[in-house]
C-alpha cells in the first residue's frame, strides 16, 4: 500500500508542473530543488511587486507569497502587495483625484520603507564593511562579511575574488599550504589552480612533504596526483622508511627527481638487507644500477653468501665461493682472502663435511646363559647400505667450528630362537661437538653408543646389555664403518 503525500491547498509548484508535497526537498518528476524554487519564487515576486499595477497581477503576486509562506520576509512583501490591492480596489469606488493622489503617494512611501527594511538594511552594513575591508587588505573579515552580506550587491561574486586575492596575499607571505586553501576556495578564480600548483612545489622545495601533499590534493589532474605520491614519498624519506617511499615513488612517475628516488629506495633496503637477506639485498641493488657503490655492494652479497655457507657447516663451498671473491673484499669483519687462509688452514675440518654411507657392518644379538657362559646369537655382517651419515662443520665468530650431524645404523633390541622373531631396526642419532681447533677422536652420543674418527673416516659401535631373567641376559651391539663418501658439503 502506497503512502498519500500531504498537499497544503496552496502548495508550491514546480516550472515542470508536478506539485511539492509539504515535507517533499527534491521534485519527483524533474529533481529540481524545492530550495531553489522558493528562493527563485521569491525574487520574482519582489521584483515584480514593485511595479505591478494591475489587479489581476497584485492579486497573483499575493496568491504566490502563499505558496512559499514562511520563506525570509514574504510575510511583509504579502502585506505589502495586500495594501497595493486595497489601493487599486478604492481607486476603483471612485474617489477624488485628490484622495486618490494622497492614497498613491502613501502606498509608495510604504512600499518604499517596506523594501529599504528588507533589502537595504540587513545587508548593507556588511556590504560597506567588506569593501572597506578589500581596500585595506584585511581579506579574512571582508570574505566573512561578504558572507553576511548574502547577494547584497553582488557580494556572493566578489567572494572568489576576495578568495583570490587573500591566496596571492599569503602566497607572497611564504604562507602557502594557507594560500593553496584560498585559491581553492576561489571557485577557479583566474589561474587559481596554477597559483595551487606553485604553492605546493614551493613547499617540496623547502621540504616541507608533509603539505606539498595535502597541497596537491586540492588538485585533480594526473600531473597533481604525481605530485601527491612524490611527496608522500619524501615524507617517508625522512623518516628513513624507504619500503613505503618506493611505493610511492613508483606511482610518481617522472615527476621531480623521482627515477632517482627509486633508485636510492632500492640502494638503502639493499644496504639494510646485506645481513639478513642476500637474496633481498642482491634483487634491490640490482634495482638501484649504478646509484653510488651499488653494482660494488653486489659483490657483497656473494661474500656474505659464501659467509652463510660457513656458518652453515658447508666449509667446501664456502671455500670455493670465498676464492671466486676478490681477497681485499670486506664487510663487517669479514674478509674474503682472510677466510680463505682460515680455511685451508683447517682442512680436516672440510674434509670430513659431507655425507657417507656404511662400507662395513656387524650387527648383533646374543644370548648368553650366566651359568655356563656359553651363548648363541644372530648378526648381520652384509653391508647395510641404508645406513649413513652427514656431518658438517659449522665456522664460529671465534674462529673455531662446532661438529654436528646425524647417523643411522642398524641394532637388535631383543633375541628369540627363531630367526623371523629376531629382526633389527634402524635408528638416527644426532650428534654435536662445540668450539673444536682440531677434529676429536671420539663423540659419545649416549651412554651405549661413540661414534669415532679415525683417519678422516667414521665409526659407530653401540652396546646394550639386557638382564632379563636370573639365568640369561642378552647383548646387543653394532660396529659399522661409514667408509663411502657420496657427498662433499
Amino acid at each position: 500500500m502506497k503512502k498519500e503525500k500531504k498537499h497544503s491547498a496552496m502548495s508550491l509548484t514546480c516550472s515542470c508542473g508536478a506539485i511539492f508535497s509539504d515535507d517533499q526537498q527534491f521534485c519527483t518528476n524533474c529533481g529540481a530543488s524545492k530550495e531553489e524554487l522558493q528562493r527563485s519564487r521569491y525574487k520574482e515576486i519582489c521584483e515584480k511587486a514593485k511595479t505591478a499595477t494591475s489587479l489581476k497581477e497584485l492579486e497573483g503576486l499575493r496568491a504566490s507569497c502563499d505558496t512559499i509562506s514562511g520563506y525570509r520576509n514574504i510575510a511583509e512583501w504579502k502585506k505589502f502587495l495586500e495594501q497595493k490591492i486595497e489601493s487599486l480596489k478604492k481607486k476603483k469606488k471612485k474617489k477624488t483625484g485628490r484622495i486618490i493622489g494622497i492614497s498613491s503617494a502613501a502606498v509608495v512611501l510604504v512600499a518604499l520603507a517596506v523594501l529599504f527594511v528588507i533589502f537595504v538594511m540587513p545587508y548593507l552594513p556588511h556590504f560597506m564593511k567588506a569593501e572597506k575591508a578589500v581596500k585595506s587588505r584585511d581579506y579574512v573579515l571582508a570574505i566573512e562579511e561578504y558572507k553576511q552580506a548574502e547577494r547584497f550587491l553582488g557580494s556572493d561574486e566578489k567572494l572568489p575574488e576576495t578568495y583570490y586575492a587573500y591566496g596571492a596575499a599569503l602566497q607572497d607571505e611564504g604562507k602557502y599550504l594557507d594560500a593553496a586553501v584560498a585559491f581553492n576556495d576561489s571557485e577557479n578564480h583566474n589561474d587559481a589552480e596554477t597559483r595551487i600548483a606553485d604553492c605546493g612545489k614551493a613547499l617540496i622545495q623547502k621540504k616541507q612533504y608533509g603539505d606539498a601533499s595535502k597541497v596537491f590534493s586540492l588538485l585533480s589532474t594526473k600531473e597533481s596526483k604525481a605530485y601527491v605520491n612524490y611527496a608522500n614519498g619524501m615524507e617517508q624519506v625522512q623518516k628513513e622508511n624507504y619500503d613505503k617511499a618506493l611505493e610511492f615513488f613508483e606511482k610518481a612517475g617522472d615527476v621531480e627527481d623521482s627515477t632517482k628516488r627509486i633508485s636510492q629506495a632500492h640502494y638503502v633496503l639493499g644496504k639494510q638487507a646485506l645481513s639478513t637477506d642476500t637474496q633481498s639485498a642482491r634483487n634491490h641493488l640490482q634495482s638501484a644500477g649504478d646509484y653510488k657503490d651499488a653494482k660494488d655492494l653486489l659483490k657483497v652479497c656473494d661474500l656474505m653468501d659464501a659467509e652463510q655457507e660457513a656458518q652453515n657447516g658447508n666449509l667446501n663451498k664456502a671455500l670455493s665461493m670465498f676464492k671466486k671473491l676478490p681477497a681485499n673484499l670486506s664487510y663487517k669483519k669479514i674478509n674474503a682472502g682472510e677466510r680463505v687462509k682460515l680455511l685451508e688452514a683447517n682442512q680436516p675440518f672440510l674434509n670430513v663435511c659431507g655425507k657417507w654411507r656404511a662400507s662395513k657392518n656387524y650387527i648383533e644379538s646374543r644370548n648368553i646363559y650366566i651359568r655356563t657362559g656359553s651363548w648363541d646369537s644372530w648378526y648381520l655382517d652384509e653391508v647395510e647400505t641404508e645406513q649413513s651419515i652427514t656431518v658438517r662443520c659449522i665456522l664460529n665468530k671465534n674462529g673455531t667450528f662446532t661438529l654436528k650431524g646425524t647417523i643411522s645404523y642398524y641394532y637388535f633390541n631383543n633375541y628369540s630362537s627363531l630367526s623371523s622373531q629376531c629382526k633389527a631396526k634402524l635408528t638416527t642419532e644426532s650428534f654435536e661437538a662445540k668450539n673444536l681447533k682440531t677434529l676429536p677422536a671420539s663423540i659419545r652420543i649416549d651412554d651405549s653408543t661413540i661414534l669415532s674418527l679415525t683417519n678422516g673416516v667414521f665409526s659407530v659401535k653401540y652396546s646394550y646389555r639386557d638382564d632379563y631373567s636370573m639365568y640369561f641376559y642378552n647383548v646387543y651391539s653394532s660396529s659399522v664403518t661409514y667408509g663411502t663418501k657420496l657427498e662433499k658439503y
